[in-house]
């Protein structure tokens, strides 16, 4: 995966935290779930655009 070349092997190199991906469905309501019980489990999600753009709008993320 590319990802993992070129975001996770060097930020693991640089901070020493090691990175654990996981399998994302795509559905926000996933997230929103997350959200209102303050049960978070992922730090970063790669999202599409749109998906991203609708998270923002629903307060579901946090600037990094």
């Amino acid at each position: 995966m590319s990802q993992v070349e070129a975001y996770h092997k060097p930020f693991e190199a640089k901070s020493g935290v090691k990175v654990t991906s996981v399998d994302y469905s795509g559905a926000l309501s996933e997230i929103a779930a997350q959200v209102k019980t303050g049960n978070i489990k992922w730090d970063v999600i790669d999202l599409e655009p749109a998906e991203a753009l609708k998270g923002c709008e629903e307060g579901l993320f946090e600037k990094i």
